[in-house]
């Protein structure tokens, strides 16, 4: 099982101002774009024998299309790529390393690395995140993706 954890220090929270919802959309949309950059197979690390496929992103349930409002977004894997559902609320406390992802090296792992990425900027760099495994070959494609919009 993999897992991806974000944390906040104090628990920082923006305030839901006008201009912060319209910095969070353009968050949203900037992740929105990263996604369609996710090669359709990539390694979760340089020596690994086999490559992750993915799929595209869905729902909570892994149907659909994500949730994303301007206030939240929420997703998941799609289909049977869809493991544990990605939750983040702009307004809201992220509470410690309590905050975290079961992706299971799922192929929507890379959507919820970039996600995060992404989110760390809207939080001017302070959203603090690790992952089980440490610095893998996803994540520098995740940040190269994101690096490049």
């Amino acid at each position: 099982m993999y897992t991806i954890y974000m944390s906040l220090p104090n628990n920082q929270v923006k305030k839901d101002t006008a201009s912060n919802i319209s910095r969070w959309k353009a968050t949203c949309e900037l992740i929105q774009l990263a996604w369609k950059k996710i090669p359709k197979k990539y390694k979760d690390d340089e020596d690994s024998p086999y490559d992750i496929e993915y799929h595209g992103v869905a729902n909570g349930d892994g149907r659909g299309v994500p949730d994303i409002t301007d206030r939240h977004i929420c997703f998941n894997g799609k289909g049977k790529d869809s493991y544990e559902t990605f939750y983040f609320g702009a307004f809201e406390k992220v509470e410690g390393l309590d905050s975290f992802c079961k992706t299971n090296r799922n192929g929507y792992t890379m959507a919820v690395m970039i996600a995060i990425l992404c989110i760390q900027k809207f939080f001017n760099r302070d959203l603090n995140y690790s992952s089980d495994g440490g610095d893998r070959a996803a994540w520098a494609k995740a940040r190269e993706i994101v690096s490049k919009l």
